[in-house]
């Protein structure tokens, strides 16, 4: 008996054909750089959004922060751009009322009694003295009379390297020497690094205060539009700030965050009464 055999089928010629030819593989290849471009775009212009709503948040988070820090303290509270793209909170800390040149070279410094010196030469050379006579750094005053003596020292020593702002030059500086007071003097006294200071900067009768809350950043590609010059560089004469008394009452105020590149901004207004008002989109011209 004979065995039939099936034969494979003959393949048809257009099975080795599959795949695509080279206009498919450039139509195909276009269609995905075209929606690759739209998506990336959509999600830049995402980002670019995110970036100035984190932006116009972190700066009015700092403006409730200063008028919270008014009233809780009892001080005049500033928040105060001092950047193209960055601002501080300054509480009121005195008001000066001599300065000393430290011409001796040297200074020396004690806790509590003259006999408790501690620091000798403090400064070496580099303080600028700034006296305060008008007794309104009275949360230094301490007057508990079960905290140790080491417990006031260790306080005062951590502010030294703390920021002490010139509210009337707006310069910032160093303190080098923290606060203490002066019974001889009657007055409380601090040094500040005088090295980068004009002879006008903490000057008598200039009001000056500590910053409370280290300096902030808007994020990458914004910046104040009042401070901002058009060269791009920062402008102090022109920076905005604004003062909160200790019952949150403000003269008023506004700032403007904007993007560099397209002039898109966001407007926050600071009413009297210490309200917001805001955001409001702006465009910013040179």
């Amino acid at each position: 008996m004979t065995e039939s055999k099936t034969l494979p089928r003959p393949v048809p010629a257009r099975a080795f054909r599959a795949g695509f030819t080279m206009l498919e593989l450039v139509a195909v290849i276009g269609v995905i750089a075209i929606m690759s471009a739209i998506v990336v775009g959509g999600y830049g212009g995402i980002l670019k959004a995110l970036a100035r709503e984190n932006g116009f948040d972190t700066l009015r988070r700092g403006v409730n922060l200063a008028r919270q820090q008014a009233c809780v303290d009892g001080q005049v509270t500033w928040i105060w751009v001092t950047g193209i793209n960055s601002f501080v909170l300054v509480r009121k800390g005195g008001k000066i009322s001599d300065v000393g040149a430290n011409s001796q070279g040297s200074r020396d410094w004690y806790y509590g009694t003259k006999g408790d010196r501690k620091l000798e030469n403090a400064g070496n050379g580099k303080a600028r003295w700034v006296y305060d006579r008008f007794a309104d750094l009275t949360e230094y005053q301490i007057s508990v009379p079960d905290i140790s003596a080491s417990d006031v020292k260790a306080m005062f020593d951590g502010m030294k390297g703390s920021l002490v702002f010139d509210m009337s030059k707006g310069t910032i500086a160093n303190m080098i020497v923290p606060p203490q007071y002066d019974g001889d003097l009657d007055a409380w006294v601090f040094g500040v690094d005088k090295t980068l200071l004009g002879n006008d900067d903490f000057a008598p009768g200039a009001e000056y205060g500590w910053v409370t809350l280290p300096e902030q950043s808007l994020p990458k590609g914004y910046a104040f539009a009042e401070s901002y010059t058009d060269d791009g560089k920062y402008d102090a004469d022109k920076a905005p700030r604004v003062k909160f008394l200790p019952d949150g009452t403000t003269s008023g105020g506004e700032f403007i965050i904007f993007e560099t590149d397209t002039g898109k901004g966001k407007k926050l207004e600071v009413r009297p009464n210490g309200s917001l008002v805001g955001p409001t989109d702006v465009e910013v011209t040179e």
